[in-house]
């Protein structure tokens, strides 16, 4: 039924109450005309693919970082003991080594935590692209430490590497699905939004088989397992080629 008022146009039900009126029901199919017409809604372009991609690599360094420090133990503590008799002329008492060797450990979950309350503020401050982009540059840095520890004699190096690398992977825990929700379309949304999780296990899975004794978990490689070197950078590179703007910017 249609009733004519003198402040506007009004559809009335058939039980007597209002419906919309003339001008907001047409707004509201012009919205629905226009969605179906936005390819965006319906196809998966080869730019999202990429970025979905480059995305998920910050969830991989996450799973990786979690599950490298478990292969070399044995090795990092030797690595431990020789570098203290160095420089003071004694071993490393059990207790004093295994006190050193978890704070090595468990460091990373505190830089995890820092990291992951800073997520939302990181975001806001850099953008989303431009948040996870800053944020590689943590990364390298804890790459490098780990990396050089050795050469370098520092089993210091490792822990403060630990703590930046946790800070880093503790960002991407906020970044990620952030990015991705906001880059993906509606139609695939909720298949994206398990991709961080898939790539964090994926990461722990990387890790576990570069630590194996014939690969990387020796112990003129255990370095290069830590430090992660290649990883890193193939990590910048696919962010760099890779990711898209998302909606919020800022």
């Amino acid at each position: 039924m249609y009733k004519s008022t003198d402040s506007t146009d009004q559809l009335i039900m058939a039980d007597g109450s209002p419906a919309d009126t003339v001008s907001n029901f047409g707004s509201k199919i012009s919205i629905i005309q226009r969605t179906k017409q936005d390819p965006s809604t319906k196809h998966v372009t080869f730019r999202l693919v990429l970025t979905i991609i480059g995305a998920t690599m910050g969830s991989l360094q996450f799973g990786y970082n979690l599950g490298v420090i478990n292969s070399p133990e044995s090795l990092i503590k030797d690595f431990i003991n020789a570098t203290n008799y160095e420089r003071t002329g004694s071993d490393l008492q059990g207790a004093a080594l295994t006190n050193l060797w978890a704070l090595t450990v468990a460091i990373y979950s505190l830089g995890g935590c820092v990291g992951g309350f800073s997520a939302g503020w990181w975001a806001t401050k850099f953008g989303r692209k431009g948040g996870c982009l800053v944020n590689i540059i943590i990364g390298v840095i804890a790459g490098i430490l780990m990396f050089a520890s050795k050469s370098a004699k520092s089993y210091e190096m490792i822990i403060i590497g630990r703590l930046l690398i946790g800070v880093h992977c503790g960002l991407y825990s906020g970044l990620v699905p952030l990015y991705l929700s906001e880059m993906s379309t509606p139609r695939i949304r909720g298949a994206v939004g398990v991709l961080h999780q898939l790539a964090l296990v994926t990461g722990m899975l990387i890790s576990q088989i570069l630590g194996f004794p014939v690969i990387l978990g020796t112990s003129s490689g255990w370095s290069v397992l830590l430090g992660e070197m290649p990883p890193v950078l193939h990590h910048y590179l696919k962010y760099s080629v890779c990711l898209g703007d998302s909606i919020t910017t800022c």
